[in-house]
């Protein structure tokens, strides 16, 4: 366990701050005391003086608190952080040198520190006299037993016992360990000898007894107290590591934990040599390590692979996982091959040590890359974070737990106050609710991010008076204009009440709103998220920002209140409700404990997806009756049809409620009454997407339920709205969560902070500014409204962190968090709610289902490319289209129509067949289209930079600018210039003819492997039953041994059977010797196959650029010099650690979707291959968009005079929130659109309505 250190801080030298420091013990954060750097009061962080020292913020990662990162503490643990004085260059300057003097004075102190120290042979010496006066007693000796080892392992492992304070004779005081007067610096239990790679013993450690597990372990040192000059355990300056050298051949060498049982048993029972360290500190000794490797690889067979074995749950401890990393860095710059063994380890609770496994086990560990286990405590950290953005920091003022929440619980509302209120589903929300409307003596306004949503409420809110008549105590926006023919403002005023979306806030007139009246946000994390991404807001959501502002403070000013409804609710919408009001209104929370014991039980599954839709299919052979729900709408039409080959009845009770089916009559009746429709019905089973997120919920007895079981299959999604798509069910019946791990790519971005992403956002703007030189222009232009906008633009540049772009950074923080880890994430928040789990790791991947899933896959592609091209392209105006396109009651058929209205505006003069829709706008997701449009800008780079202006001038016609809505296209026009990867896209060229033939071959060999495959598996299968025959044989022969020589009548029948079943093995091996001679024809043609693509790929002219190749050099040497502008500016290209060849090989993707890199991006060389043969497609495109602009240029952009919005769409590219570049899913809190479940999307394609 690490020790909490005290600090010394009146040297002048340590650069925080002004040089007056005084001398302060550390204290812990506990309790109510946090971190303000990480947030944690669980004592791992601290605080002297001005000084923090921080577990979990290592990094420098920004300003956070007024605090800015320093450096490191000497061992790596801790960050050191102080507070930030503003005048970077004054702390700059003073840190390095001071910095300079603390490290000459560290390099002093360790020369003195050498000189003490014994001579490792002198060290040595004294050491082995010692263990020799000793031995190990029975009590030390049982304890070893019970940790698995066996009395050779024992007597091998050279431990002996000790006492406290145990007398010695003839040591020399300068032995670490020895104090004045001959007594050991010991406590009872036992010591084991550390040696060096020369087999000289360097240090003793001991192991305590009858002493907790966290401080069990101690080195034999002589510094204590009173003898603050002893020697310590170090040599050469550096902490020990202990050497177990192996006796056999070797290609790898092992790091483990710990320096005893553990690493001597790994040598012992895998023949391995085995470095340990204690507390995985090996980087804290890189000179001994070194040395030690150097010395180990010399007797390896080869050049030795380095493989760690982490301890269980090693990935899930940070202070641990950091020392993981810090070596597995250190030994790559040094040049060495680094792999992970596994076995299964995430967890501590259910797995073991290495030196705890079973001969079986220790056979079975599999070795992996070292991505795979930084993913793993990355996912671990992801999900920290995420749950820490989940939960309020605020302390609640009302805490129950009740089954059912009622109005009195709630206290009582002061006026002028904001009620929020958290409470999981299930619980009577909304009958608590009902009651709060009403009490309310003015209006009540209830704005919401889904009409559907809003519709449910309006129908439950609905009565019947005596007469038979509706009364409505909610009304909806659409009935309101229906029945006031048009005038919403007398609606609004008579009915007193009002549901509406974000998007048709401006409805709302401020002077229509009356005292004491009421804001409620149900569902107000999905619902404020909505309005801060823009998700169909288009260029009116600052408009509309600025209206929910007035209308709040309006609200509260006119002593009415807000109400936050939530079942898992979250600081974030707190905190902009604060932000937007000024902080001066009251905010009571209250928080409903309540958690069900009889929750239902959840079975989280990752790995092979196909082995979970092998679970599925398997239900439906045993017709059970199951729901599905799925963040895909793409992945439940796969399954439908999948389900239709198998079993066409069983298919034809499915209902499948997604955007596509919505508007089917048994849909609409569905969604009006899901529990009787399931009644009346009787469905097989129910395939519900995101649509049915919200308003949806089927009640039915918990004990006898109609539906067996819920798969669900996460992939694009966050874990709220996960979580929400499970208890659209409400029985207690089993969840089988299928969870894809993106936190397992190796190249992701490293999310750490909120406080990063707010640093990156601000830089962002910062960029974008700069890279138009926009300031300069508005400055030159003197006009009363560019003065107006060169004020707005100084106040964006003094403070670009305005409360909206805050809450939406913190929103993008979890939400990135939450899907890069979203089985972390998921698991947390079941386990938050009381839900029993169990996890599972699919291994077995089925060929079969993945073949066929695949094939639905094109299927259903080339229909949605025929739907779209048959689509009506003259129904919509433009503007009518991008109303459409942002509109979440929109059918499937009106989305299409407008797709195609905007395509053809998008691209004038192309001709729209199936084929280029196919190749263009569907397959790969669109990103051919996106590309060629980046590429077209490449040639006009002051296109780029016009479009980046107009939209940044925008956004300053407001009273704030949102960061995440700029465009960037000027600069990664730039930066891709500046790297040449321009130059490298326009220079090769194939053509489609030599494509069609290299794709050719490559079919044909595929084909061939294809049949070779199945050949062998038939073979396979013969082996087997001849090998049943052989067995049978062996049964008959043992009884006919069993009768003896003597006559018997049952001879003549066993002798009988066994010649059948001779002759049937005979014609059974004539069968798999045909197999054998056909798998090797088909091996001979595999063979001629991959000679026609080598001949296939040489005419192409391949373009292989090897290390030598300057070129390449000066790409990746730019790549690596701009990798922070290109992390900034390219999302989803970069990330720590990456190599510049796979920067490159992304950005040429990213520039050009026909080019491709051949070979792996481990590989030093970079591959270019035309792959995709659509250059006429490419072409056509080139020339519309350029068509397009002049259009542009000839005549002034047309303008919607409903939602004042441009109709030019090459003035909406790349303008979709950051974070969809992460995922394409249908993700509420992600910022995406439901219109990407037919794949006509991607990367930076323009999709209108959702920006």
């Amino acid at each position: 366990m690490t020790s909490t250190p005290s600090l010394t801080l009146n040297s002048p030298h340590l650069g925080f701050g002004t040089p007056t420091r005084y001398t302060s013990k550390l204290i812990p954060f506990k309790r109510q005391n946090h971190c303000p750097i990480c947030g944690s009061n669980d004592g791992r962080c601290s605080k002297g003086g001005d000084i923090i020292l921080c577990l979990t913020e290592t990094y420098d990662v920004g300003i956070i608190n007024g605090y800015k990162f320093r450096k490191l503490s000497k061992d790596s643990n801790w960050g050191i952080w102080a507070p930030h004085t503003g005048d970077d260059n004054y702390n700059s300057i003073n840190w390095q040198a001071r910095k300079a003097i603390r490290d000459q004075q560290a390099k002093e102190e360790r020369r003195q520190r050498i000189a003490k120290e014994l001579p490792v042979g002198q060290r040595d010496y004294l050491y082995r006299q010692l263990l020799s006066d000793l031995s190990l007693c029975s009590m030390d000796r049982g304890d070893m037993g019970r940790r698995g080892m066996s009395q050779a392992e024992i007597d091998g492992f050279d431990a002996v016992s000790v006492g406290q304070f145990q007398r010695v004779k003839d040591l020399s005081p300068d032995l670490p360990g020895v104090l004045p007067g001959g007594i050991l610096n010991s406590q009872g239990g036992y010591l084991w000898p550390l040696y060096d790679v020369h087999d000289q013993i360097v240090a003793l450690q001991l192991r305590k007894r009858n002493v907790h597990e966290d401080n069990r372990y101690i080195w034999l040192s002589s510094s204590t107290r009173r003898n603050p000059n002893g020697n310590g355990p170090h040599v050469h300056g550096e902490i020990p590591l202990a050497i177990y050298k192996s006796f056999g051949p070797y290609s790898r060498i092992a790091l483990v934990e710990g320096t005893g049982v553990k690493p001597y048993l790994l040598s012992q029972r895998l023949q391995l040599p085995t470095i340990g360290a204690a507390g995985g500190l090996w980087a804290s000794s890189p000179d001994t390590l070194r040395e030690t490797l150097t010395v180990l690889s010399k007797d390896a067979e080869q050049s030795p692979i380095i493989t760690l074995y982490p301890d269980a749950g090693a990935v899930r401890n940070l202070n641990v996982f950091r020392q993981y990393q810090r070596v597995i860095r250190l030994l790559e710059e040094w040049g060495y091959i680094v792999e992970v063994a596994w076995w299964g380890q995430t967890y501590k609770e259910n797995s073991c040590d290495i030196d705890e496994l079973t001969p079986v086990e220790l056979a079975q560990i599999v070795f992996k890359p070292t991505w795979f286990f930084n993913s793993l405590g990355l996912e671990y950290e992801l999900g920290q974070l995420f749950l820490k953005l989940n939960g309020l920091s605020d302390q609640a003022t009302t805490v129950i737990n009740k089954r059912y929440i009622e109005l009195s619980d709630l206290g009582t509302i002061d006026p002028g106050s904001v009620v929020a209120i958290a409470s999981m589903c299930g619980t009577g929300k909304t009958e608590m609710l009902k009651s709060l409307v009403s009490q309310v003596k003015g209006q009540v306004i209830m704005p919401g991010y889904r009409n559907n949503l809003l519709f449910n409420t309006e129908d439950r809110f609905t009565e019947k008076d005596d007469a038979g008549n509706t009364l409505y105590k909610l009304i909806h926006l659409f009935r309101l204009n229906k029945e006031y023919q048009g005038n919403i403002s007398m609606g609004f005023r008579s009915e007193r009440s009002i549901l509406l979306c974000f998007d048709s806030l401006l409805k709302i007139e401020l002077d229509d709103i009356e005292p004491d009246s009421c804001i409620i946000l149900d569902e107000a994390d999905a619902a404020l998220f909505h309005v801060l991404s823009g998700q169909t807001l288009g260029d009116r959501q600052n408009q509309i920002l600025e209206h929910f502002h007035a209308i709040a403070n309006r609200v509260l000013e006119t002593r009415g209140n807000i109400i936050l409804l939530e079942d898992s609710l979250s600081q974030i919408p707190i905190d902009y409700i604060k932000g937007i009001t000024g902080g001066k209104y009251n905010t009571k929370i209250v928080v409903n404990e309540y958690k069900p014991d009889d929750n239902f039980p959840t079975k989280v599954f990752s790995g092979q997806t196909s082995q979970f839709l092998e679970r599925i299919l398997n239900a439906v052979a045993c017709d059970e009756r199951f729901i599905v729900v799925a963040t895909s709408q793409e992945f439940l039409e796969k399954l439908e049809r999948m389900i239709a080959d198998m079993n066409p009845e069983f298919a034809k009770g499915i209902l499948r409620h997604d955007r596509k089916t919505s508007e089917r009559t048994e849909n609409k009746i569905f969604q009006a009454n899901p529990t009787e429709f399931v009644k009346e019905y009787q469905p097989t089973a129910l395939f519900l997407s995101p649509t049915a997120e919200s308003g949806v919920s089927i009640d039915e007895p918990r004990l006898i339920p109609y539906f067996s079981r819920v798969f669900c299959y996460a992939s694009s999604n966050h874990a709220r709205s996960v979580y929400q798509q499970l208890w659209r069910y409400r029985a207690k019946v089993t969840r089988e969560i299928y969870v894809t791990r993106k936190a397992h790519i190796p190249d992701i971005p490293s999310i750490k902070s909120v406080e990063q992403v707010i640093m990156l956002q601000s830089k962002y703007g910062q960029d974008v500014a700069a890279s138009i030189d926009l300031e300069q222009q508005l400055i030159h232009d003197q006009s009363p409204e560019t003065a107006q906008q060169l004020a707005a633009l100084k106040a964006y540049q003094q403070n670009p962190n305005n409360c909206h772009n805050v809450s939406f950074a913190r929103y993008q923080t979890r939400s990135i968090a939450s899907l890069l880890a979203l089985r972390e994430s998921l698991t947390l928040l079941l386990a938050d709610h009381g839900h029993p789990i169990e996890m599972e790791e699919l291994s077995e991947r089925n060929a079969d289902i993945v073949e066929s899933f695949s094939k639905v896959r094109k299927q259903m592609e080339v229909e949605t490319a025929v739907m779209l091209g048959t689509a009506d392209g003259e129904r919509f105006t433009v503007e009518q289209a991008i109303r459409v396109m942002g509109s979440s009651s929109a059918t499937y058929k009106d989305t299409l129509d407008a797709k195609k209205v905007l395509l053809q505006d998008e691209l004038p003069g192309v001709d729209l067949t199936d084929e280029f829709i196919h190749q263009v706008c569907v397959e790969h997701r669109g990103r051919l289209k996106s590309a060629t449009k980046l590429h077209w800008m490449s040639y006009h780079p002051e296109v780029a930079e016009e479009l980046d202006r107009r939209n940044f001038m925008k956004q300053l016609n407001s009273q704030f600018v949102l960061t995440h809505r700029l465009t960037n296209n000027r600069i990664q026009v730039q930066l891709l210039r500046d790297l040449g990867v321009f130059d490298l896209v326009d220079t090769y060229n194939v053509t489609s003819a030599d494509y069609e033939a290299y794709d050719k071959a490559l079919e044909k060999g595929r084909q061939v492997q294809r049949q070779r495959q199945s050949l062998r598996l038939e073979a396979k299968g013969l082996a087997g039953q001849i090998r049943e025959v052989i067995q049978e044989q062996k049964a008959i022969q043992a009884k006919l041994t069993a009768l003896g020589r003597k006559a018997h009548p049952r001879k003549a029948k066993l002798k009988g059977e066994l010649e059948q079943l001779e002759q049937q093995k005979q014609a059974l091996k004539y069968q798999k010797q045909g197999l054998v001679e056909a798998i090797e024809q088909q091996s001979q043609a595999f063979t001629q196959a991959r000679y026609e693509q080598v001949e296939a790929r040489m005419r192409m002219e391949i373009m292989v650029m090897t290390e030598g190749d300057q070129r390449l050099e000066d790409i990746k040497v730019k790549a690596l010099e701009y990798r922070y502008q290109i992390y900034r500016h390219f999302r989803n290209v970069i990330s720590d650690g990456q190599s510049a060849v796979a920067i490159v090989n992304k950005l040429i993707k990213r520039v050009a979707h026909e080019l491709v890199k051949v070979g792996s991006e481990e590989s030093v060389s970079l591959y270019v291959i035309r792959y995709s043969g659509n250059e006429v497609y490419k072409d056509q495109m080139l020339k519309a968009f350029q068509a397009k602009w002049d259009q542009r240029l000839e005549k002034n952009r047309p303008v919607c005079e409903l939602c004042n919005k441009d109709s030019d769409l090459i003035t909406e590219t790349e303008k979709r929130s950051d974070i969809d570049e992460f995922d394409g899913g249908n993700d509420q809190e992600i910022g995406q659109l439901k219109v990407g479940n037919d794949g006509i999307e991607g990367g930076s394609e323009v999709i209108l309505g959702v920006n």
